[in-house]
């Protein structure tokens, strides 16, 4: 059985696309006009907690793909989609090898996954920082983002030791990624290359970056600086660029 994993959002209905082998040599896709489909052929089970529970035929069959006759897309209903993990098996042993589709959802507190993955933005909160002690690291937090992307923006509320916010509208600001050798990845900064000020309070600072910045995968460190006066660290850690396969 070929198991393929799919990533989607909690309680929405969405599409899944998968491709089918023959049982014949194990190697050739089948097409639709070769599976004729009945009840039982699509079924699927989830888990919330404990076990997997049901194993109840898909409100919808797959049909087959406009642009590829060896592709088929699944459309999961909303209720279907409201588990954290949905397994779907797909299987007609006449006619192909029997394939496995795992869904995990994100982007509820009922979700496998609470952070929604399809925000445009990544809100990471740093908070207390005195941002007023020298070239001290005073948040350490963790980024990972994949290779040649664009998004998330990444977000910083910075705080003072009090909680209070730092107003950062005069400030200078420089995130510097870098590798272990301490050669430089990427430097976005303040006044119109890569870091906004923003928030009523002018307190969150917002860094976005380029595909360029992200192209190369890898273990990269970065830190944030305020570099107006005293050179102050408010944030650093490990920068993981994932590596993406098509």
């Amino acid at each position: 059985m070929n198991t393929n994993v799919h990533w989607r959002k909690y309680g929405e209905a969405t599409t899944i696309p998968f491709a089918l082998v023959s049982v014949a040599d194990a190697v050739t896709l089948i097409t639709k006009s070769e599976w004729t489909q009945a009840a039982g052929d699509v079924k699927y089970s989830y888990v919330d907690s404990g076990s997997w529970q049901a194993n109840a035929n898909t409100t919808n069959l797959p049909s087959s793909d406009a642009n590829s006759s060896t592709f088929f897309n699944l459309t999961l209903t909303a209720a279907e989609m409201s588990h954290k993990q949905i397994s779907v098996n797909v299987s007609n042993p006449a006619t192909f090898v029997s394939c496995n589709l795992l869904i995990v959802t994100f982007g509820s507190s009922s979700a496998q996954y609470a952070f929604d993955l399809s925000s445009p933005s990544l809100g990471v909160t740093l908070s207390p920082i005195q941002a007023k002690v020298q070239a001290n690291i005073m948040v350490d937090t963790d980024i990972e983002v994949y290779q040649t992307a664009e998004a998330p923006s990444l977000i910083f509320t910075i705080l003072d030791d009090n909680d209070v916010p730092i107003d950062l509208s005069a400030a200078t600001l420089s995130l510097k990624v870098y590798d272990r050798t301490n050669t430089t990845l990427f430097t976005r900064t303040t006044g119109g290359s890569g870091i906004t000020i923003s928030g009523s309070s002018n307190n969150l600072a917002t860094v976005t970056y380029t595909a360029a910045n992200t192209a190369t995968a890898g273990a990269y460190k970065y830190a944030l600086w305020r570099t107006d006066g005293d050179d102050t660290v408010l944030a650093a850690g490990d920068f993981i660029i994932k590596p993406v396969v098509k």
